[in-house]
């Protein structure tokens, strides 16, 4: 148990630090353990080598990157730490077997060969999961301020809120720099369309959104190796007796016959 929390907490620390090479050197000294003996335990809970890991996790980062911003793939290498476009397209193709370019214009966005947060995989594990088919609801009003939104939901109401990425954020250095857009439905027959969708069911005031975003993109949808379709995610709200906006359930879009999907399915080691 006690390696175990180590290696979560590394894995969290190399998350911080993804936005440059980081050497194993500087890994170590952080760890206050010795190379060879961080290594071993290190690779016994996630069965990768702490320098495969860490540049697994940048690519996983800058493939997500890739799909939710419009940033060059030179100004993309460089922020997750490649010595060059060249480099970071080479080790890129390795890994999706795409070059970026080629992968940010794909139709899908496919998860298949991204690696998971070692620290979020507790978590996910817990998620309850679920692959449903159901059409989008029909917005009655949206804005870039996610308050606008919420202080039209009624505790009598049932709502869902449509999630989008509106604009690309010159000033980026997180994929959570990028500018959601949301919309806010009413629920009605659903006569529209139906598509397939991963629903995760939750219990979590809104104002924790970007830290669930975050355990669904760097952690769940990696573990499944979904491919997601180009739609936007939808959340169920509901208003508390508090009046607090509490998401009940997160919905990605998705390519059923990509998904292994079950309650507790992501393994803790990959």
């Amino acid at each position: 148990m006690r390696y175990e929390s180590i290696v979560s907490d590394m894995a969290a620390w190399i998350e911080n630090n993804k936005y440059h090479n980081l050497k194993i050197e500087e890994i170590t000294e952080k760890s206050g353990f010795s190379r060879r003996h961080l290594q071993r335990f290190f690779k016994q809970k996630t069965a990768l080598s702490i320098g495969t890991y860490s540049r697994l996790r940048r690519l996983s980062g800058a493939a997500i990157s890739l799909r939710i911003t419009g940033h060059t793939v030179k100004n993309i290498a460089r922020w997750f730490g490649f010595d060059s476009a060249a480099s970071f397209i080479a080790a890129f193709r390795r890994q999706f077997g795409v070059t970026p370019v080629a992968f940010r214009k794909q139709d899908h966005w496919p998860f298949e060969n991204m690696i998971p947060r070692y620290d979020y995989l507790a978590c996910v594990a817990k998620l309850d999961c679920r692959l449903i088919r159901c059409s989008i609801d029909k917005p009655i009003m949206s804005s870039v301020n996610i308050a606008e939104v919420t202080q039209n939901i009624q505790p009598t109401g049932l709502y869902s809120m449509l999630i989008t990425n509106v604009k690309y954020d010159e000033e980026f250095t997180t994929n959570s720099d990028v500018m959601l857009s949301y919309a806010l439905c009413i629920e009605d027959s659903q006569d529209g369309d139906k598509l397939d969708w991963i629903s995760i069911a939750l219990n979590d005031n809104i104002k924790n959104l970007p830290h669930i975003q975050s355990v669904i993109y760097a952690g769940l949808l990696p573990s499944l190796g979904i491919t997601r379709l180009r739609a936007p995610d939808v959340l169920k709200v509901k208003c508390n007796q508090a009046g607090e906006v509490i998401i009940s359930e997160y919905r990605v879009p998705c390519v059923q016959h990509t998904t292994n999907l079950c309650s507790n399915s992501a393994s803790e080691t990959y």
